[in-house]
Parts: structure tokens; sequence; C-alpha cells
């Protein structure tokens, strides 16, 4: 009966993929089909699947969380098998709003986030996202071959059963639904148009997060688009680019980056932990074709993508960080403060009030905790107990950091009489 019931459904499917319209979109000035040819795609393919091929940009310090998160964007996004580079494109602009604006960008059940036991965003090398969907030959994992031998049929099968857990395969399946899946291109059929991107990322963003037409704008340019995305990195919007490689075809990346001093701008290609902080020019590109941003109009909201994972004495806790904190770090020098605000990067931008270092306590060891302050820097201090409390074992609790404070010390008094409070060593 299981098998019957497996058979009807995979029957259904077929059919059901066999009357999706297929949108012949007639290229005019402004239309570009972003497609490779066959062999540059499957190079790609290939290095993207070749787990010797690691991170390799090799940036030490970040000046934003907008260049930290793309340079370390080594997994957690689509995986590009059959020219969907729109929509992986697409799943990574979605991604790094959800994790630095607006933690519903991307519902949970697509969510990957990092995990950690540093908040060192430098060494961590991984940014949260989703997932990275690759799909294994379940009779020869070895099989390398096994997704380009797939029909279109085939592949839009397996990404439709991935489409509860998989975002790339969610937009895909929107996509389809619009006619922008061709039935009939058993190599490259989940290329776009741009115009294509766009409508797709409405939807998405109209139909699954619920958003209003109020809520977000969709800037587009097909002129000067160099410019154009200079000027949005600068203002840290990531940039969904369409590039062109002559006359043989195009790709879609995140711009991100941009060096004033050489005039560069770097992308996410969208491929690979090696292709994460990479010029259009060095993979042999050489046109900027168009471009679009987006602009959600919300106020941040408290992102749990960053898990950073700590041994408490005897217990393992963890927390969730997201760049308003200022507890991840992705610098590497020794900040001089003015006020909250470093003088040499910005960090934290507090500017207004000095720090008070009673926002947050942390426990260190037996003898200190840290007093931190709301911007995320914090000072050492000594755990403070009520003369009151009861002592178990040579400890007693501290009232700060709730932690346990080894009683036997030296004591500099009372820090209340009032409260009775004592601290150890002074």
């Amino acid at each position: 009966m299981k098998k019957l019931m497996i058979y009807l459904f995979c029957c259904f499917i077929i059919i059901f993929c066999c009357s999706l319209q297929i949108k012949e979109i007639k290229a005019t000035d402004n239309q570009f089909l972003y497609k490779l040819p066959e062999d540059i795609h499957l190079d790609y393919v290939n290095d993207a699947l070749d787990e010797s091929l690691s991170y390799n940009s090799n940036l030490t310090e970040y000046d934003s969380f907008l260049v930290s998160y793309f340079d370390n964007l080594l997994f957690n996004f689509g995986m590009n098998y059959k020219g969907s580079c729109g929509y992986v494109g697409i799943g990574m602009l979605l991604s790094y709003y959800d994790s630095f604006l607006l933690d519903s960008i991307v519902p949970e059940q697509y969510d990957v986030i990092s995990r950690g036991s540093s908040n060192n965003i430098i060494t961590r090398r991984n940014s949260p996202g989703i997932l990275h969907d690759v799909l294994e030959d379940p009779n020869d994992s070895t099989n390398t071959n096994y997704v380009r031998n797939l029909t279109a049929t085939q592949y839009y099968i397996k990404m439709s059963s991935l489409s509860t857990s998989s975002l790339h395969a969610k937009l895909l399946m929107i996509g389809a639904g619009k006619g922008y899946y061709n039935m009939e291109d058993n190599v490259l059929p989940a290329t776009l148009y741009f115009d294509n991107v766009i409508e797709i990322t409405e939807t998405y963003l109209k139909d699954v997060v619920n958003l209003s037409e109020s809520d977000f704008v969709i800037n587009y340019t097909n002129s000067n688009v160099r410019q154009f995305v200079i000027n949005n990195i600068k203002n840290e919007n990531p940039v969904l680019l369409g590039i062109k490689r002559g006359s043989i075809g195009g790709h879609i990346v995140i711009a991100y980056d941009y060096d004033d001093a050489s005039d560069t701008i770097y992308c996410h290609f969208g491929w690979g932990p090696h292709l994460t902080h990479v010029t259009i020019e060095s993979q042999g590109f050489d046109s900027y074709v168009e471009a679009m941003t987006l602009d959600l109009n919300f106020d941040h909201s408290h992102s749990n993508n960053y898990a950073i994972t700590r041994s408490n004495i005897d217990e393992i806790v963890t927390t969730y960080y997201c760049s308003r904190d200022c507890n991840l770090q992705i610098f590497n020098h020794s900040h001089f403060y003015d006020i909250h605000t470093c003088m040499y990067c910005g960090h934290c931008g507090f500017s207004t009030v000095n720090h008070t270092y009673n926002n947050n306590y942390e426990w260190i060891d037996y003898s200190t905790h840290k007093s931190i302050c709301e911007c995320g820097e914090y000072v050492s201090h000594p755990h403070a107990v009520l003369d009151s409390s009861p002592q178990l074992g040579g400890y007693k609790i501290c009232i700060f950091c709730n932690g346990q404070a080894q009683i036997g010390f030296d004591f500099g008094g009372i820090l209340s009489t009032r409260n009775k409070i004592t601290t150890v060593n002074g």
C-alpha cells in the first residue's frame, strides 16, 4: 500500500510538471538571460563540490558587518546545479537582512544559524544563512554527475520535496509556478531574466513573509550600474547584480565590498567557499548589466542567527548575539574609545553617555565576573555576596552574575551597609 501511494504521488508530480506553463520571454534591449555555457557552468559546479577548495580571500579584519557576513558565507546558501543563480542570489540577499535587520525575513524552517564557541567572526568563518541543498545519488554518494544527469522534471521533483526546508527550493517553486522553469531544458532549466528575479522576490516577500507593498522597496537600475553598486555598498546595502561574460553568457552575484584606493568591487559568486570575495574580472566577466537592492521599512529586531555556546561551571550556556549587541567581533585591532565609539573603526556607535557597567553580568571564574555595559564593553569585577546568604561547600552565590563565588579570601569590606554586600578579594 505504501509503495502504491508513493507511486501515485510521483505520477501526480510528473503530470503537474508537464502541465506547467513554460514562458518564452523574448529578449529585448533591456533583457538578458543569465545563463552560462554548459561547460563553464559545470566547472563552477564541480569546484563548488570540491572539498579541497576552501576559503581563500584571507581577510583578517572587517569594517562592516556587511563585508564580514558575505566574506564568511562559505556554505549556507543554495546550491546552483541547474542555472539557478538568480534564486541563489535572492536567498543570500534575504538571509543577510534576516541576520542583521529582521529575523522574520527568512522563516525559522529555512534558517541555518551559525554555531560556535567564540564571538570572533573572523576565526569562526561561518555566517548563518539557508540550507546548502546538495543532492547526492542515493545509490552512490561518490557520483558527482548525479544531478547533472537528472532531467529537468526529475530535478524539479527533488527540489519540490525540499521546499519546506530549503529556501532555495522554495524560491524555485515560486518561479516555476510563474512559468519560469523550462521543463524542456535538461541542462539549465532554472535560468532567469532579471525581471523574473524581481518578481519572484516581490512574491516571496508578500506571500511567504506577508509583507505589504509599503513594507519594502526594490530599487532597480540598468544604467550606470557600476556606480549604483558602489553607492549602495558605501551605504552598507548588498546589491543583487547581473553580470555578463562577453557574448557567451551571464551570472547573478551579490556585490558587497568596495575598495576606494583601487576602485575595486568584490562579490560573492554563489559557488563555494573559494569565491566569496572576488572581482567579476577575475572570473572572466566584463560587464555590469543590471542591479537591484532591497529597502525594508523596519526597525532592527534581535536576530538569533549567531549562537555562541560556552561552558559555565557545570552548565552549558548558549547565547544568541546579533550586530546590535556589539558582541560579534569583526576586528583585530585594539579599540581606543571616545565615550562609546572607537576612534579607529566606530565600533558600537553609542556616543551620548559614558560606560555604565551594570547592564548585564557574566561569570568568569570563582573570584570574578564581567560587568557589561549596554554597548557590549565590559570590565572584570570581583564577585559580591550577601553576608546572610547560605554558604555551600566554601561557595556563595554572587548577587550580580548569579555564579559561584569562592569564600575564604580576604574581603575588602562591605559595599553597601544597607544590603550587607561583601566582595571577594576586595
